[in-house]
């Protein structure tokens, strides 16, 4: 149990005013959804999951280990993420990564491995993505040690930045799967990926 007076903790602030670890949990939940949306895609479209999704997933371990870090610092002092049931998240999380796995394993195995694998052009683009991916942690991770951290401006700006990046993903997503096929030259989103990375992975490394 902390040590903090009960008055103390109750009256620090986090990201937008919510819980602690809501920002952190919209993000891996929209990750672990991008993740699904990829791998249960209808069994005639050639989706397969995108190497930025690869290259997030490790943010959602990093969730998991900073989330139980702070529950055991500060016991039951704090609400839930999102003021849902503890936990509800982690398991929202852990059913969303492992059911559509499971599930294709089971039924259509070649599928799976097939969508499990990004396209050959985007592995070469590898370099940029884990560039990106590590850039912004570590970024974060830096600037969370300045005097600025608890700021109420500072914790809003890159929450609503990286929630901002999270729903072009889910745009990003919708352009490949409605747009991209109707066109004679597809557009290359590699850069527009990495960058969005990069601060989804930013807003880790600062919560960290």
């Amino acid at each position: 149990m902390s040590t903090l007076p009960e008055s103390a903790q109750t009256n620090v602030r986090h990201p937008l005013g919510l819980p602690p670890g809501s920002v952190r949990g919209i993000l891996a939940l929209g990750i672990t959804g991008l993740f699904c949306f990829h791998l249960l895609q209808p069994g005639d479209h050639d989706g397969r999951v995108p190497l930025y999704l690869h290259a997030l997933l490790p943010m959602i371990l990093v969730y998991f280990a900073v989330l139980g870090k702070s529950h055991s610092q500060a016991g039951a002092m704090f609400p839930a993420p999102l003021w849902l049931p503890r936990g509800t998240i982690r398991l929202l999380v852990l059913v969303g990564l492992i059911a559509p796995v499971a599930f294709l394993l089971y039924s259509d195995p070649q599928t799976l491995r097939h969508r499990m694998v990004p396209a050959a052009e985007e592995l070469k683009h590898w370099p940029e993505t884990l560039s990106a991916l590590l850039g912004g942690f570590l970024l974060g991770y830096v600037a969370r040690l300045g005097p600025w951290r608890n700021r109420p401006a500072f914790q809003d700006v890159i929450a609503w930045v990286s929630l901002l990046a999270l729903v072009l993903f889910v745009v990003e997503v919708l352009i490949e799967v409605i747009i991209q096929p109707g066109l004679t030259k597809r557009l290359d989103p590699v850069t527009l990926r990495a960058i969005l990375t990069a601060i989804v992975a930013f807003y880790f490394g600062v919560r960290s």
